[in-house]
């Protein structure tokens, strides 16, 4: 066995020892621990008779500690003022255990059992490999070991070894690789999951819908034609009250009242610990500038912590995260083959391995602003429990790179400036917006996590949030990201985001009556609008103008004559849905200073088209490919490449300095 023996005189006088009292084999001497005769020296001597820190150093890890809780071993690595490996060799010679080296001996295949797994991570424990007829236990923690182990109903006199957490969790991974990617892929309630398919009010719905149809066209077109264009205008209609009860809120809400104690009162509580994770695939082109923001953000190292989630075939970002210098908050995991290969599924799977109160989520372009974590961190700390969410507005850096581009961040501000958040105050249940959103983890994990097989998980988790009795809120901080600025990209990544929203419909809806007891009737119907009506409008689009262009050229359209009228009306009741979207428009660039795109406000309605073509490979996808990710690359786009590089090169030149 490969051991880094700590402290050889102190390892000979305890083998000796042993001997003189119990019958061993040498294996089992290197590892049995007898109870020290006197106290364990301190961690902070220990490091300090090794040289792994200075007095000056190891002072103001000790006050930091005091101030914020926490290990002090986590405290001196979070903040890069001691290795990480200096810090678990001295945590074993204190407890006076040798250290175990899990890449050269893993955990023995026949040892522990999946069913314990959320044990081992709870406890910091697992069993690593027999001697004889002995079993070596692992620990992460050895002065906590013995209750560890009691907890577990094995005996605190087994056979011990120190191993770090990171490389205990990592042994798990490999050891237990299949059983994490089952529980990843199937971790949502199967009612609540699109992997459930439709129920059967859904079929029978669809199959007398098309039957109705088919007949409709044949027997009267002009008429199925007619009726398909009033469907638009209802939608229409609707997703217009919706927009007008947000531009109400914003316009005549007032204003929080100020309250300065609380604020005093908030301010000194201690931080929470938040993990971040960031599933990534293929995204190697912008690990500099991610790194960058995630090193830029203002919250205490050792009350942070960041999981790259990375498939584990991505060579690619696996390469480019290990060519940069990763501080000790961040570490880099693999996540196990399996099916779904989506992002909420390697979500999943991270949470195993997230040890923070608050779990955030960040994509591969992010950009956040700095204190956004702290203002996060007030938002939750000043709600009741019963806020289990906060999203952070989002926004593109690279507006100005193409006309689609202008209009995506215009219709990104309309969405996070001024819809979401006054629907989220109104008490409307929201679609996340899948990055930059923070989560309180019990919340999260009584709502079943995410859905693996749902393409917009943001979307799907903001509704059983608010199913399960939560609310989310939307806070004063921007996360920058890379618009789609050409028709190609926009189209494959507005389709997933389309095919996402009728998975999560169809998942919300299969009990509807459940659905409207659970949400109650206005909170219900506007998850309707909120849902449906995106996919469906961009449908319909083609066929109401189509429709609309042939009467007014020809005459010949199903509301002739007495009709006539109530054709004006919808086309009437359109064109004041489209004043609410240039309105809402208007005030969300007002809201966010950039007046710079106020002109492009008015060319959406030859932005919009583009939604068809959307929603059309959407609705084929659910079909024949449901949990199809249609990933969007990252890093490509001008001004995105001139990011990276200046990235790289401020973090080059950090990497240098003394």
């Amino acid at each position: 066995m490969r051991f880094r023996h700590i402290n050889q005189v102190v390892e000979s006088n305890r083998a000796a020892r042993l001997s003189a009292t119990c019958r061993t084999s040498p294996e089992e001497r290197a590892i049995v621990q007898l109870p020290p005769p006197q106290a364990p020296p301190r961690l902070g001597r220990v490091l300090l008779s090794r040289g792994a820190v200075n007095r000056a150093t190891l002072g103001r890890a000790l006050r930091l500690q005091r101030r914020c809780g926490g290990r002090l071993g986590d405290v001196l690595t979070a903040n890069g003022w001691a290795r990480r490996s200096d810090v678990d060799a001295a945590l074993a010679e204190q407890a006076r255990i040798p250290m175990a080296d899990l890449q050269a001996e893993p955990i023995s295949a026949d040892v522990g059992a999946a069913r314990d797994l959320d044990r081992y991570f709870a406890l910091g424990v697992a069993p690593w490999r027999k001697i004889g007829d002995r079993m070596v236990w692992l620990t992460t923690n050895p002065s906590a070991a013995h209750r560890a182990l009691a907890a577990m109903g094995v005996s605190p006199a087994v056979l011990r070894a120190m191993v770090s957490r990171r490389a205990l969790e990592d042994a798990l991974l490999r050891r237990f690789g299949g059983q994490f990617a089952a529980d990843a892929a199937q971790r949502a309630p199967r009612k609540l999951s699109a992997r459930a398919g439709l129920a059967p009010w859904h079929v029978a719905s669809l199959f007398t819908a098309i039957t109705a149809l088919a007949a409709l066209c044949v027997a009267a077109p002009n008429l199925a034609l007619g009726l398909a264009a009033a469907c638009f205008v209802v939608l229409a209609g609707a997703s217009a009250m919706l927009r007008v009860a947000g531009l109400a809120g914003a316009l005549f809400a007032s204003r929080p009242h100020r309250d300065a104690v609380a604020e005093t009162r908030i301010a000194a509580q201690p931080l929470p610990k938040i993990s971040l994770i960031i599933a990534l695939y293929r995204e190697s082109a912008t690990m500099p500038s991610l790194l960058e923001a995630l090193m830029g953000l203002d919250y205490p190292p050792d009350q942070l912590e960041v999981i790259f989630a990375l498939e584990a075939d991505d060579d690619e970002t696996i390469s480019a995260l290990s060519a940069l210098a990763l501080p000790d908050w961040a570490r880099v995991l693999k996540v196990p083959p399996g099916k779904p290969r989506t992002k909420p599924r390697a979500l999943n799977l991270a949470l195993r391995f997230a040890r923070g109160d608050i779990i955030g989520v960040y994509d591969a372009e992010d950009r956040p602003e700095s204190d956004q974590l702290r203002k996060v961190a007030r938002a939750f700390a000043a709600a009741p429990a019963k806020l289990a969410c906060v999203q952070a507005r989002l926004a593109y850096y690279n507006a100005r790179e193409s006309w689609i581009a202008r209009c995506f961040a215009i219709e990104y501000h309309m969405c996070f400036a001024v819809l979401l958040k006054e629907l989220a105050d109104l008490g409307a249940p929201i679609p996340l917006g899948g990055t930059s959103m923070f989560i309180r983890r019990e919340a999260l994990e009584s709502a079943g996590g995410w859905d693996a097989h749902n393409v917009t998980e943001d979307a799907d988790l903001g509704m059983r949030l608010a199913r399960a009795g939560f609310q989310s809120g939307v806070i004063d901080s921007t996360t920058w990201e890379e618009a789609a600025a050409s028709p190609k990209p926009w189209i494959r990544q507005r389709s997933r985001w389309l095919k996402g929203f009728l998975q999560t419909w169809i998942s919300q809806t299969r009990a509807p009556l459940d659905m409207a007891r659970r949400l109650g009737l206005p909170r219900a119907l506007a998850a309707q609008v909120i849902l449906l009506v995106p996919p469906a409008m961009f449908l319909l689009q083609p066929v109401f103008w189509a429709s609309t262009l042939y009467w007014l050229a020809t005459g010949a359209f199903w509301m002739q004559g007495v009709f006539t009228p109530a054709a004006f009306a919808l086309i009437a009741l359109t064109l004041a849905e489209q004043a609410t979207v240039f309105a809402a428009a208007l005030l969300a660039l007002k809201r966010r200073r950039e007046w710079a795109l106020a002109p492009w406000v008015f060319t959406l309605p030859f932005y919009w088209p583009m939604g068809a073509a959307a929603a059309l490979k959407a609705l084929v996808e659910l079909v024949v490919a449901p949990s199809y990710w249609d990933k969007t690359t990252h890093g490509v786009g001008r001004i995105a490449c001139r990011v990276q590089t200046q990235a790289r090169a401020r973090l080059s030149d950090a990497a240098a300095a003394p």
